[in-house]
């Protein structure tokens, strides 16, 4: 079955490409392997300017997470550095490094949006592409499953204009270590996500930014990811 998937860059282009599975095997964890295929090459348009944010569609609706290699191409200024993340605000985080000219490439494990898409930051401006060659079967909202999360408390962070919710996720079971990812929705409407690996019968503190100075009224939904 032929699969169509949209690429979008916000204030760049737009375009679609299709492509059919021709090799699909599950493996541990729920992650499903498939014969990697490009989903976003930017070098059939023009380069992303510097702070750009590219959405891109890997065509894996209800995925939890997506197995892609990422590629910088030639930025054109020195320092730069490319994040990626599901939705909601960009962490403070990157996937990998280079400097001018240079081509650097990194294969990553990205949680997705539940529409399946994923978000790329590139702080130069350069080429990207991105491959993927596996995905991860969704999580399934919590409870049920022994999970359990509450937002604690809030902590203004005026000089960003954001507020920083913190909480706690509690793993219920004797299960083994997970993976989970932990969104909440903010009063603005983004989701900010964070990520903690829980064993059995453990509790951690989680930490997300929302965007804006009140935060109240956050809606939590833990999800194992693997």
């Amino acid at each position: 079955m032929d699969i169509a998937i949209a690429i979008s860059i916000a204030g760049v282009f737009a375009f679609a490409v299709v492509w059919s599975p021709t090799s699909a095997a599950t493996g541990p964890s729920g992650l499903v392997t498939q014969t990697p295929v490009r989903v976003l090459n930017t070098r059939s348009g023009p380069m992303p300017a510097a702070g750009s944010e590219l959405i891109v569609n890997t065509g894996r609706p209800g995925a939890s997470a997506v197995v892609a290699n990422v590629t910088s191409i030639s930025p054109t200024t020195p320092g730069q550095f490319v994040t990626a993340w599901p939705s909601g605000m960009r962490p403070d985080t990157s996937i990998l490094n280079s400097d001018v000219g240079e081509v650097v490439a990194n294969s990553i494990v990205v949680p997705v949006a539940p529409d399946g898409t994923f978000r790329l930051y590139t702080y130069a401006s350069a080429h990207l592409l991105v491959d993927i060659s596996g995905y991860f079967d969704g999580g399934s909202a919590l409870p049920p499953g022994g999970l359990t999360s509450a937002i604690t408390g809030y902590v203004q962070v005026p000089i960003l204009t954001r507020t920083r919710a913190l909480g706690t996720v509690s793993n219920g079971t004797s299960d083994t270590l997970r993976l989970v990812r932990v969104e909440v929705t903010c009063q603005g409407g983004e989701i900010a996500t964070d990520q903690v690996f829980l064993g059995a019968f453990q509790t951690l503190g989680f930490e997300v930014d929302c965007i804006g100075l009140h935060a109240s009224g956050a809606a939590i939904r833990a999800i194992v990811d693997l």
